[in-house]
């Protein structure tokens, strides 16, 4: 896109001396309503203070405001120096407004963490996954051969054994339990990924 005119204003003692045409149009205002009025008030109250400041003090770096622009407020970007205009000091602020640009700075910021954070939570889900196979098959290793011992116990014991039989059957039962807790993660196969996506990206 073409770049806005770049809005200049001439101020002594905080009051607006000369403006430009670009500067009426970013605050949305005639020339008579510009002239003659103090700087300070077309600032929005949170960047009052360091208006105030650069207006006063002979700082030439950049700095960034809110502007009024009736009932709305444009983000502008500031820089300021003195200069002689007709006779005594004054000064010369020349300001663009970036509310787009900052806009639009911001979307790319979100989609950046938001990839992050997709990227973060896809990494717990697959140690997740590992974890829970691992745990399943060191789970179900040990539980093969017990009851594979089991079985050949059983079948050497006669049937009269009755005292016997009931601590292998006791322990036929846990390890039954046992395998009804392990098999459901076993046989499960990896966790699927979660649908992650990630927000619009800016163009």
């Amino acid at each position: 896109a073409e770049a806005s005119p770049e809005a200049l204003i001439i101020v002594r003692h905080g009051i607006i001396l000369e403006a430009n045409q670009a500067f009426m149009d970013l605050v949305s205002l005639r020339r008579d309503q510009v002239l003659g009025t103090n700087a300070l008030d077309l600032v929005e109250e949170r960047s009052r203070a360091l208006a105030q400041e650069r207006l006063t003090n002979p700082q030439d770096d950049p700095f960034e405001v809110w502007a009024k622009r009736g009932s709305d407020s444009r983000l502008v970007r500031a820089q300021a120096r003195t200069v002689d205009y007709r006779g005594a000091p004054a000064r010369v602020m020349a300001l663009r407004d970036i509310t787009v640009e900052r806009a639009a700075e911001q979307e790319r910021d979100a989609a950046v963490r938001n990839e992050m954070e997709l990227a973060r939570l896809r990494e717990m889900d697959r140690f997740k996954s590992d974890f829970i196979n691992s745990a399943a098959h060191e789970l179900n290793t040990p539980l093969t051969p017990l009851k594979i011992q089991l079985h050949l116990l059983k079948q050497r014991l006669p049937a009269t054994m009755v005292s016997e039989l009931r601590p292998v059957a006791l322990v036929d039962r846990n390890l039954e339990r046992a395998s009804s807790l392990v098999g459901p993660i076993a046989t499960r196969g990896p966790l699927p990924p979660r649908p992650l996506r990630a927000g619009p990206k800016p163009a």
